[in-house]
């Protein structure tokens, strides 16, 4: 389970990036944010350690024609034998990362909203409100790279956000992303001045009804330690955690 959420997982790369398949991974890249780590990044490799040094040569010929840094991203299940030690041979500043991937255990239960809180979908008519919650949020990008990857986010089909008011204010913005049986949580960002007010837990729990209403096989976000709490009183329960492998070739 924990593996095929992560395959799924991948599919949220290819609406903020484009794709290019190749035999013995996926290369995802985005010329409009060259920075953002996850529109530029090599994944899911399978390969075997003879063959590594030959796909590594590719992966970095493939970004450096597009004047762009060679960057890998992997999780324990797709990481081929010598990698590491390889990576560090050619140069590659290696970075380990870790975290949680959570299941919702699918016990629904009627959404209570504090006084003074709506859910609402985005469309064209709040979608300016929606991009300046993304924005008051500084430490997730530059606003360069969060216009890009809203723009691109925002007029896919799989995905639909959702915003959070407090007393009519824009308070909280949160999203769907489906593809197939199973759907992620994903972008849960509350403005710091509504913080602790049950804006979060109000989009949660929304999100949660819209997703049982459509039907599917599994409703999963990805976590650190500092919102796991959250989460959690909403019925999602730890899968697994997952490791995984950051590495980038500096100029």
């Amino acid at each position: 389970m924990l593996e095929s959420l992560l395959e799924h997982n991948t599919g949220y790369f290819s609406i903020i990036s484009n794709l290019e398949q190749r035999p013995w991974g996926k290369i995802f890249y985005n010329l409009d944010i060259p920075q953002h780590q996850d529109s530029n990044h090599v994944q899911c490799l399978r390969t075997n350690r003879r063959d590594l040094p030959k796909v590594l040569d590719e992966v970095e010929e493939f970004y450096r024609e597009r004047g762009l840094v060679p960057r890998v991203k992997l999780n324990q299940f797709d990481q081929p034998q010598g990698i590491e030690e390889a990576l560090l041979q050619r140069g590659y500043t290696v970075r380990p990362a870790s975290y949680r991937i959570l299941l919702w255990d699918c016990i629904s239960t009627q959404p209570v909203m504090r006084p003074g809180i709506t859910v609402e979908e985005v469309g064209a008519h709040n979608r300016a409100e929606t991009l300046r919650i993304l924005l008051g949020e500084r430490s997730w990008g530059t606003p360069e790279m969060l216009k890009v990857i809203f723009a691109r986010e925002f007029a896919h089909p799989d995905v639909q956000y959702y915003m959070v008011r407090k007393d009519e204010e824009p308070a909280a913005i949160g999203y769907l992303f489906y593809q197939g049986s199973r759907a992620r949580v994903e972008n849960v960002r509350t403005l710091p001045q509504f913080r602790g007010q049950g804006c979060a837990a109000a989009l949660i729990k929304h999100i949660q009804a819209q997703y049982t209403s459509r039907g599917g096989e599994g409703l999963y976000l990805l976590a650190g330690d500092a919102v796991m709490g959250l989460y959690q009183k909403q019925g999602f329960k730890v899968l697994g955690e997952i490791e995984e492998l950051n590495a980038f070739l500096p100029k």
